[in-house]
């Protein structure tokens, strides 16, 4: 893709590019952090993640 002559006014070169059209951000979209297999998410998150899930069963198996 060329650049055009509007590509170099002030206004274009000050546009933000990483917003939609609409302006609506995509709430869904998970964002890589760069660590782990893949570049998916930290493995320190995972690990929060791990232990909340056995605190959630212990808590579970509490609470009968």
């Amino acid at each position: 893709m060329t650049r055009t002559a509007r590509a170099t006014f002030p206004r274009a070169m000050n546009k933000d590019r990483s917003e939609s059209k609409s302006g609506h951000r995509d709430d869904k979209h998970m964002r890589k952090d760069g660590g782990g297999p893949h570049g998916w998410g930290r493995l320190s998150d995972e690990k929060d993640l791990e232990e909340a899930a056995m605190q959630d069963e212990v808590d579970a198996s509490d609470s009968e």
